[in-house]
């Protein structure tokens, strides 16, 4: 999965990026409801997702937004941080900051 790196940001993409029964009703009428199915599976993993990029850079994560797209199966995340991961690796045995 390809990540793109800012300044205060982590923006992981993703390409057919869901399952089967996610990608297949095969039928532009029902796109409103694979995408519906795509966010409220976002919102149950959100915390674990931040959590996550939390533990892995040393940043508290200020912002998390999504965006899906069907033809092409794309996804991409962007993590907005407090701060430069670089800064972060720094102050890393202080851990994660408070925003």
């Amino acid at each position: 999965m390809p990540t793109s790196c800012g300044s205060g940001t982590r923006s992981p993409t993703a390409s057919d990026p869901h399952a089967l029964g996610l990608r297949r009703p095969g039928r532009r009428d029902r796109r409103p409801d694979v995408l519906a199915a795509r966010r409220a599976l976002e919102e149950v993993i959100r915390p674990e997702l931040v959590s996550a990029v939390e533990q892995l850079t040393g940043c508290k994560v200020k912002a998390l937004m999504s965006v899906h797209n069907l033809e092409p199966d794309l996804a991409a995340e962007v993590f907005v941080l407090d701060r430069p991961v670089a800064a972060a690796a720094e102050d890393h045995q202080e851990g994660p900051r408070d925003a």
